[in-house]
């Protein structure tokens, strides 16, 4: 992990992959116009926060990130001047297709969460890293299931609750009390595979909305309750969306690579129905993100 002079210009909020709104737009000001010809002065490194692909999270003046090390996904805080604070295991490793932690570790109320490769959910204290509890997604009540590379979600904080996608034949998303783990509801109308996404939530037409996608599906969740809104058909090799969506005035636009077709969707006005748009092959976005900016996609 490596920290530049531009990134320590303030002490900055972002809580969780792709940011507090999830949506990868940073409100920070006084960033660099543009960089020193020698390069941003290096701060501090450390290397000893194992092997991944989770990025950072920073809130309440501290530096979290995951990554797997002697058989163990670790998570890692620190401060803002790079001393460990804490670390704490969240279970085995991944050691399978693509080795290393995936899920980087969100930040919400004093708490911190991360998921491993297997399907563990780990609820932490941000100051501390003593474990306030977990959820096996494999476990018998949740029988979650996934794709070959393993489970990559970051979880969505919703006021109280946590909402993630376990996947399967029982369940695809759940909603749980982000200080007890108990869970609020759960998404049983329709059944497939987590995929390797992110969701955000959304304000449709004055009606709060979770967008996420699983293995075969782009889908709105109604957070409240849980309840499917809609479902997008979206095929793609592999079963691979680990892209989060992005919405702008009623539409939804989402990008999976492998050479897949990126594609708009329009909701109706009540957010209960969903129609292609149009389609494009101009940008095969596989992982991490896209951005809407002044109306146009990046």
């Amino acid at each position: 992990m490596l920290f530049l002079a531009a990134a320590m210009a303030q002490t900055a909020s972002w809580p969780a992959f792709n940011g507090v709104n999830h949506d990868n737009i940073s409100t920070d000001k006084g960033l660099l116009k543009s960089w020193p010809k020698e390069g941003p002065k290096l701060l501090w490194k450390f290397d000893k926060c194992g092997k991944g692909y989770a990025s950072v999270s920073v809130a309440d003046n501290m530096i979290f990130t995951a990554g797997d090390s002697k058989g163990k996904t670790l998570i890692t805080a620190f401060d803002m001047n790079g001393k460990v604070i804490w670390q704490a295991e969240n279970g085995k490793s991944w050691t399978a297709s693509y080795p290393g932690a995936r899920s980087t570790p969100v930040y919400s109320d004093g708490m911190l969460y991360q998921i491993n490769g297997s399907g563990r959910l780990g609820a932490f204290d941000a100051k501390t890293g003593e474990e306030k509890w977990s959820l096996n997604f494999k476990g018998k009540d949740v029988k979650g299931s996934v794709g070959g590379w393993g489970y990559a979600e970051s979880v969505t904080i919703d006021g109280d609750n946590l909402l993630c996608m376990p996947g399967g034949s029982i369940v695809l998303c759940v909603a749980l009390n982000k200080k007890t783990g108990a869970r609020i509801w759960a998404t049983e109308s329709i059944k497939d595979n987590a995929s390797y996404c992110s969701g955000i939530l959304v304000n449709h037409k004055g009606k709060k909305m979770f967008l996420t996608m699983s293995a075969k599906y782009a889908v709105g969740i109604d957070p409240k309750d849980g309840k499917l809104l809609w479902k997008f058909e979206y095929p793609t090799s592999y079963d691979v969306h680990a892209t989060t969506p992005v919405y702008k005035d009623g539409m939804v636009y989402i990008t999976s690579g492998y050479g897949t077709e990126d594609k708009a969707i329009k909701l109706n006005d009540a957010g209960t129905s969903a129609e292609e748009a149009w389609s494009e092959t101009n940008l095969d976005n596989h992982h991490g993100g896209v951005v809407m900016l002044d109306g146009y996609i990046y």
